[in-house]
């Protein structure tokens, strides 16, 4: 944690907007859930409720694992991506510098040659 949140947990003056962002989009889930259960239930007769758990579940599965993984492979693959465009940086601004000491033929220019 860096000093500046330390400070804000300590004086009390954290940010609840995370906290009231998570509860809405939990509790929009749990409405939506509690509106499509009934509605299953009666049209299937209640054959529906397993095959709907079980996809609550997989789903559920899914996104936990993917909470673990994705802020792991932004620490990996940002890192990796600047390290790429960097060298594509580098690499043309060489192949550029190499293009300007060619002559129009492309072929080598003599040292102290102009740009003709």
């Amino acid at each position: 944690m860096a000093a500046a949140d330390l400070a804000a947990v300590s004086d009390g003056t954290a940010s609840w907007t995370p906290v009231v962002a998570g509860a809405l989009i939990a509790l929009a889930f749990h409405a939506l859930k509690a509106l499509a259960r009934p509605v299953l239930n009666t049209l299937t007769f209640g054959a529906a409720g397993p095959a709907v758990s079980t996809a609550e579940d997989f789903a559920s599965t899914v996104m936990a694992v993917l909470a673990i993984v994705v802020p792991v492979l932004v620490l990996v693959f940002v890192p990796l991506l600047i390290g790429i465009l960097l060298w594509a940086r580098q690499r043309g601004r060489r192949a550029k510098a190499e293009r300007g000491q060619r002559g129009p033929d492309h072929t080598p220019r003599p040292p102290g040659a102009g740009s003709g």
